[in-house]
């Protein structure tokens, strides 16, 4: 196999595609929940954005949209994940004991380092907002910890069967696979995924964007850099690319100054619904579903059962509490009716109480210096019947002063 240049490796991306997305306007989502709009980024240096006669702060940033439209998926025949997060729908791909290239759903090509990879697929799977949606074999096997062996699923008497040892190849036919010390040759066809075994700890993202491509690519990188129609960046591999600019639909900033609730693990919990059972949820809502506030859908968050309380120490380290909150739209607004309850430090920041007939409530709370921040959602009246609560876009954040300049006073 012979390697492609990191260079070059999405040059193909910018054959074929008419007209360029940003001529339609870019949106910026802030950190403080504000939205800029109708105007197009212009270049990105520094640690810097411009757009139109403003320059933000990236990491001042949560996200970047743009009216790139995706590229039909009829051709994907698979998927990898990296270590990082990072992923590909793919039409091809093949595998030696270095090096994994796929091609892409419009022919451009890549390739990563095997030692990056944690997961081949070799079906196509749905795709949501917040990733993919794994056979159950797989989801499970991913879950699990990891282990210092490749794992080869494959398909056996219509069930899934587990195979520890080292993927070695794969090419157009068949997967090479080697099975307490020998070479086993598998038809693709028979072979669900492969689940590569971890060299080392995941890469740390913070500070990276995650950028999302027309053709199916979400690619974690740093350094973003863009002039004259092309994104250059670093993977966390270590590889430099750029990707056509026209090719981007979003990108998502993972500020080193904001950390999402659902990311962190509560020091304390007390989730004991007096009627229902089942617990608090990250990323959905508490029937396991996208948090959903009055048609709006929301991709992070706690999604939670009156009562419940949850304890985080943000140590000092963060200024700002902020999230959206309101009784999800899966109780189709019967009943519903909760106190929303922000503690630091044992003393209370903030109580509201929220009915499924109210608008979503958005939250910014100072919490400069608090080393405990609890939060609690207590039932109002009927107990605690349809009191499902969304803590909706959860975050902590660092503040510091607003980098946003007007070029003519530059």
């Amino acid at each position: 196999m012979n390697p492609v240049s990191p260079i070059r490796m999405l040059f193909a991306l910018s054959v074929a595609w008419v007209g360029c997305a940003g001529a339609l306007g870019d949106t910026i989502a802030l950190l403080d929940g504000k939205t800029v709009t109708n105007q197009s980024i212009a270049a990105i240096a520094d640690g810097e954005v411009t757009y139109g006669d403003q320059t933000f702060d990236l990491m001042n940033m949560r996200r970047v949209e743009r009216k790139t439209k995706s590229l039909p998926t009829d051709a994907q025949r698979g998927v990898i994940m990296l270590h990082d997060g990072s992923s590909a729908r793919v039409k091809q791909l093949s595998v030696n004991e270095e090096v994994c290239r796929i091609i892409l759903v419009d022919d451009a090509e890549m390739d990563f380092p095997l030692s990056s990879l944690r997961l081949v697929m070799f079906k196509a799977v749905e795709s949501r907002p917040r990733g993919f949606v794994w056979p159950k074999e797989v989801a499970d096997a991913l879950a699990r910890p990891r282990t210092g062996d490749d794992l080869l699923m494959v398909y056996k008497q219509e069930k899934v069967t587990s195979i520890p040892g080292v993927l070695k190849a794969v090419d157009d036919t068949h997967v090479t696979f080697i099975y307490k010390g020998k070479d086993r040759t598998v038809a693709r066809e028979k072979v669900l995924a492969v689940i590569l075994a971890a060299s080392a700890q995941p890469p740390d993202t913070a500070g990276m964007g995650l950028i999302h491509t027309a053709q199916g690519l979400s690619l974690w990188g740093k350094a973003l850099r863009l002039e004259t129609d092309r994104l250059h960046l670093q993977r966390s591999d270590g590889q430099t690319l750029w990707l056509p600019w026209s090719k981007v639909r979003r990108i998502d900033i993972r500020s080193d100054r904001m950390a999402w609730l659902s990311e962190l693990e509560p020091v304390e919990v007390d989730d004991t619904p007096m009627f229902t059972l089942g617990g608090w949820e990250r990323d959905r809502s508490w029937l396991g579903r996208p948090i959903t506030l009055k048609g709006k859908t929301y991709e992070r968050g706690l999604g939670v059962h009156a009562p419940c309380r949850l304890v985080y120490e943000p140590a000092g380290r963060y200024q700002t509490f902020a999230a959206v909150i309101g009784i999800d739209d899966e109780t189709h607004q019967q009943g519903g009716d909760c106190i929303f309850v922000v503690i630091g430090d044992g003393r209370m920041i903030y109580r509201q109480r929220v009915t499924s007939r109210d608008k979503p409530r958005p939250l910014r709370l100072d919490i400069t210096g608090v080393q405990r921040l609890e939060l609690r959602v207590e039932p109002g009246e009927n107990l605690d019947i349809g009191d499902h609560a969304d803590w909706a876009d959860a975050r902590l954040i660092r503040d510091t002063p607003r980098r946003t300049l007007n070029r003519k006073n530059r």
